[in-house]
């Protein structure tokens, strides 16, 4: 009996590797917004439980202005958005699941290294209260799903999807003028990532050539 087939098997988890701006659909939201980092040093990090009983309909649900926020291409240092709500109330701010870079005490979140295309759950927790007060904010942009190709047996391609919405249309497929970019750094061409710049498509035959997890095949193995 043997197992793994000679075919290489490629395991994506792409989040925040791709860098990516879309100027047809991307527009920035109306918050406060500063591009240097202030008191935001206190990140909650310890794992809390997502609460059994959120309140959706509080005056204290963190609002940021907008359901929609993104990351600005060539901005200098760390883009950081801050709750237009709770200023100079104390309480403790969370979010779920993941992949969220938000501070604890502030309620800043730093969009340039929280997780792109992705849908939060994030709330206030007054201090002296139990009351877990939530509101739901999208970080926006383009993602892609977390999965397991076997190259001989499936598409070779991985694609993206936008604003934490997989069944939304690839609004890079017929865009005009300046349109999209993705990865505009680099950073993902440097790690053997064969990407297309304007639709985002991931060629995983072609990455698989440059070796990404260091090695070149995989081989039969006995039980």
């Amino acid at each position: 009996m043997k197992r793994i087939a000679n075919a290489p098997v490629l395991i994506v988890s792409i989040v925040v590797l791709i860098n990516f701006s879309c100027k047809k659909t991307i527009e920035p939201a109306d918050t406060n917004r500063t591009n240097s980092q202030g008191d935001t040093t206190a990140v909650l990090t310890s794992a809390v439980p997502y609460p059994a009983k959120p309140s959706l309909d509080c005056n204290y649900a963190p609002n940021y202005g907008d359901s929609v926020l993104f990351s600005q291409p060539g901005t200098v240092g760390d883009l950081y958005v801050y709750p237009v709500n709770n200023k100079g109330i104390k309480g403790t701010y969370l979010s779920w699941p993941v992949g969220l870079d938000l501070d604890a005490q502030t309620g800043a979140i730093d969009v340039t290294r929280s997780e792109s295309g992705q849908r939060f759950s994030i709330a206030f927790v007054l201090e002296g209260s139990a009351d877990t007060c939530m509101s739901n904010l999208i970080v926006g942009s383009a993602a892609y799903m977390d999965s397991i190709y076997q190259l001989s047996q499936s598409s070779k391609t991985a694609v993206p999807y936008f604003n934490a919405n997989p069944n939304a249309p690839n609004p890079c497929l017929d865009n005009s003028g300046s349109g999209c970019r993705f990865d505009y750094n680099d950073f993902a061409k440097r790690q053997g990532i064969e990407i297309d710049n304007k639709t985002g498509y991931i060629d995983l035959a072609r990455t698989m050539k440059h070796s990404p997890f260091g090695f070149s095949r995989l081989t039969e193995q006995p039980c």
